[in-house]
């Protein structure tokens, strides 16, 4: 959640680019040159260990792990095989072959088209509501860095479910309560439309920065960097409607047209907040690394794990309730590694409770 503290002050950053640089060719200059920094990131960013692995280049990963396991101030086995702990790569379909992982990706993927359409289109409507274009924006961007900062802090306590849909279910009630006090006290009560559509600001930015981590922890590793990029796929979906959603009622007055984009906004978040509720709790658990594991995800108590103790879950008890995931452990644990971590990249980070 810290680094979405970044993303925010870019945000805040833009309304003050913008009020000096009043032509949008040279705002788009001054806000992309930025991007030729990151260019460095190529000789400072190491490789996936993982993908590493599963090339058969095991010197290099084992060089990013050992250096892994000294910053966590923790040790690597010494001897150790990496031809037995290549994890087999699944096709990008095999998730679509379970309906319970079906349904499970379908959900997230609508969570991710809603939360990037109305991230965005709040952010456009801003110009759409009454007052300076400028302090609104602002406003925003403000309401957003406090988000998450109230993500970090509550993230631990209420679970990723929960506090999502908390989230979404603020953004769609205080969105849908923004016109009415316009329409029922006329445009002396603008002040209290900005506030409420400032909550819904707040729901949109948390809810758009967890369902990142919350979609990370539902998927298997297999599959994990596949089904992220599937869901940016569907949020960019859902960036592309947002400003036809924030402007299509143009041709109405100013204050009008501000109400009708909100109303919107709020019926989709809480319409995919009601479908999040079907979704597993990860707070807590072993993540999963096969699709056999992602099935096994909340529907089984042996799966949820106290987090001190940082155990992998024995599936072997639980083989009439799932032989998919037996038969799956049995291929890819052998008998010494009970007492061993199951990857040197577990090993180099399970003090610091990182995952490579």
């Amino acid at each position: 959640m810290i680094i979405n503290l970044f993303f925010g002050f870019g945000v805040l950053l833009l309304p003050v680019l913008a009020f000096y640089l009043r032509h949008w060719r040279s705002l788009q200059l001054a806000a992309s040159s930025w991007t030729f920094i990151f260019v460095i990131y190529y000789w400072l960013i190491p490789e996936s260990p993982r993908w590493l692995i599963t090339k058969e280049r095991y010197g290099e990963a084992e060089i990013i792990i050992q250096r892994a396991a000294i910053v966590n101030k923790t040790k690597v086995p010494d001897a150790y095989n990496w031809e037995e702990r290549v994890i087999i790569c699944e096709p990008f379909r095999n998730i679509f072959v379970h309906r319970v992982l079906a349904i499970r990706t379908s959900i997230i993927y609508a969570n991710w088209a809603v939360c990037s359409m109305n991230y965005y289109g709040l952010s456009l409507n801003a110009t759409r509501l009454t007052g300076s274009v400028y302090v609104n924006t602002i406003i925003f961007a403000l309401v957003e860095i406090s988000s998450y900062l109230c993500s970090y802090f509550f993230l631990e306590c209420t679970g990723r479910k929960v506090l999502h849909i908390i989230f979404m279910a603020l953004t769609g009630v205080f969105c849908m309560l923004s016109p009415f006090p316009q329409i029922y006290g006329g445009s002396g009560f603008y002040w209290l439309t900005i506030l409420l559509a400032t909550v819904g600001k707040f729901g949109a930015s948390g809810a758009y920065a967890n369902i990142w981590l919350y979609s990370a922890e539902l998927f298997p590793t297999v599959l994990r960097s596949c089904c992220m990029s599937s869901g940016s796929f569907f949020a960019r979906i859902g960036g592309m409607i947002a400003p036809y959603v924030a402007n299509f009622s143009s041709s109405l007055d100013r204050e009008t047209a501000g109400i009708i984009p909100l109303i919107v906004f709020g019926v989709v978040s809480i319409i995919a907040g009601a479908f999040s509720y079907s979704l597993p709790e990860t707070r807590d658990t072993v993540l999963p690394e096969t699709i056999a594991e992602a099935l096994a995800l909340g529907r089984t108590p042996k799966y949820v794990q106290a987090k001190e103790k940082n155990v992998s879950p024995n599936p072997s008890k639980d083989s009439t309730s799932f032989p998919e995931l037996a038969q799956a452990k049995e291929r890819t644990e052998s008998p010494s590694s009970k007492d061993s971590p199951k990857t040197a990249a577990d090993a180099a980070t399970t003090r610091s409770g990182t995952t490579i």
